[in-house]
């Protein structure tokens, strides 16, 4: 069953300038509805990868005073685009 991670469409942006590896994993499975990005989501494999690339994207942003702005952010996002997110 397909479901679908809803980014905002600011946070979105966010993520292309700021993870431009992150935003290649999305981009292609990505579509614009109501100023949110519905990012196509297959199967539990699909999800695994992307909540792995979050994650590691995120603790990316750790420093020696905790989480950085970004990391804030792009946390917020995903916590944002997987509020209706159903297994």
């Amino acid at each position: 069953m397909t479901h679908h991670l809803k980014f905002k469409a600011n946070d979105y942006n966010f993520i292309r300038k700021t993870f431009p590896d992150l935003y290649d994993l999305l981009w292609d499975r990505s579509k614009s509805v109501n100023n949110e990005e519905y990012v196509t989501v297959d199967d539990p494999k699909t999800y695994d990868m992307l909540s792995y690339a979050i994650a590691h994207a995120t603790t990316s942003e750790l420093g020696e005073k905790g989480l950085s702005s970004n990391g804030v952010r792009l946390q917020e996002a995903w916590d944002y685009a997987i509020r209706d997110y159903e297994d």
